[in-house]
């Protein structure tokens, strides 16, 4: 998600720089530069949701809260003890399933790109470490 996209969205949401700033204990400029980028990071976008205590699909518009609290095992998603088969469901109800879907498939791809960034961070940190060990083990065998 750009920096213009999430102004559009606080906007649309009523939610002003000025007011999210101080929520977050920085000033209304340094949040401004926040948004000067192309890709806003997901570390900034959770700050943000802690601050206005939603989830992170809150930036995403197709996404649609599905009744889920009383679901057994807790898993985020469709509560399936209320599933009906896809050929029972309305036009309407087929719609919202399918726009919450979307939503959520946003989200999960949102999580799998911050985790694949920070495996490749690991994976490299792993890296450096092994290639300092095998450097001083050569220099001292």
């Amino acid at each position: 998600m750009n920096g213009s996209e999430l102004r559009q969205i606080l906007t649309k949401r009523k939610i002003s720089i000025s007011e999210l700033a101080e929520k977050l204990h920085m000033s209304q400029p340094n949040l401004s530069n926040q948004f000067n980028v192309q890709d806003v990071k997901s570390g900034v976008l959770e700050r943000i949701c802690d601050a206005l205590d939603v989830k992170m699909d809150f930036f995403y518009e197709g996404t649609k809260y599905l009744n889920d609290s009383s679901s057994s095992d807790n898993s985020p998603g469709l509560n399936h003890h209320d599933e009906q088969p896809t050929e029972e469901m309305s036009d309407n109800d087929k719609d919202k399933e399918i726009s919450y879907l979307r939503g959520q498939i946003k989200v999960l791809e949102k999580i799998n790109e911050k985790l694949l960034n920070m495996t490749q961070t690991v994976g490299q940190t792993v890296g450096q470490t092994v290639d300092q060990s095998v450097a001083y083990q050569k220099k001292h065998a």
